[in-house]
């Protein structure tokens, strides 16, 4: 297939096309023809550069070639809007730790010195001074077996004393029971003697012993009140009045005393309670 020279065809139509044209189509040699090209192509001719028309024209720089834009995934684009999102932390500030309350110290157990021990306050028997008496004369038995033996003999001996001597030893345990309760109620006036026996009892209770006798001036009392001291001194009148009509009519009485006789029991029954707490002697249920 024939193909036309580029130049001849230019300078066919040579009239129709610019002026800048028509002198680059002028320079071009007679044997120039491209490759493979159309009849009608003219793409070297429209896009021919200003040096190849005119060579002392600076060459024109070329653009920067475009980068091409990675292709972001879907969790990384998740992961780059987290990150913006984030923003960062403010330091967390130091707590103040909570000052700890001061505990009120336990008061200390009150401990019970042997020096502090109440004095034995049971009655002597007769037989048991007797069995001291023989202790002392054939000295104490060294077994269980020996002492049983030695009670059962001893038993025997003292039935078959006459009663003269038996006497003797009733008299002697009868003196030696009053010493034994002097010595106990002369204990009992100690500040310290209600504490000891409640601190006592304690113990023993828990170790299943019976408990020391406390005395009634020792014991724990509910404090009076004003009726109550006003039935008191209405019962220390004498009446020879039955238990039930004493009572009834004590109240009777009291419905209709005036308000400054009752101020009076009452301001002694506030004495009255001052006093049993002073002396810790006052029933819990009734401290407050």
């Amino acid at each position: 297939m024939f193909f036309p020279s580029l130049a001849s065809v230019a300078r066919m139509r040579l009239g129709a096309l610019p002026s800048t044209l028509q002198t680059a189509v002028r320079l071009l040699p007679p044997s120039y023809a491209p490759g493979a090209r159309a009849f009608t192509t003219t793409t070297r001719i429209a896009f021919l550069t200003k040096t190849a028309v005119d060579p002392e024209a600076k060459p024109r720089k070329k653009a920067p070639a475009k980068k091409s834009a990675k292709k972001v995934t879907t969790a990384e684009a998740t992961k780059e809007k987290t990150v913006k999102a984030k923003k960062p932390k403010p330091k967390p500030q130091e707590k103040l730790k909570p000052k700890k309350a001061v505990k009120a110290k336990k008061p200390e157990p009150f401990v019970v010195t042997k020096d502090m021990m109440p004095p034995s306050r049971t009655s002597a028997r007769a037989i048991s001074l007797y069995f001291q008496e023989k202790y002392l004369r054939e000295g104490k038995p060294s077994s269980r077996t020996e002492a049983q033996d030695m009670m059962r003999a001893g038993a025997a001996e003292f039935n078959q004393l006459p009663e003269s001597e038996k006497l003797t030893y009733s008299a002697a345990a009868a003196k030696l029971g009053e010493e034994r309760r002097a010595a106990y109620d002369e204990w009992a006036k100690r500040p310290d003697a209600a504490k000891i026996l409640r601190t006592l009892n304690a113990r023993r209770r828990k170790r299943g012993q019976l408990r020391l006798y406390i005395p009634v001036a020792l014991r724990k009392k509910t404090p009076p009140n004003a009726y109550t001291l006003f039935v008191k001194d209405f019962c220390s009148g004498g009446s020879q009045l039955g238990r039930s009509s004493v009572f009834s009519a004590a109240g009777a009485q009291w419905k209709t005393l005036p308000a400054d006789e009752k101020q009076k029991y009452t301001d002694r029954a506030v004495l009255e309670k001052e006093r049993l707490m002073k002396e810790h002697l006052v029933d819990n249920a009734h401290a407050a």
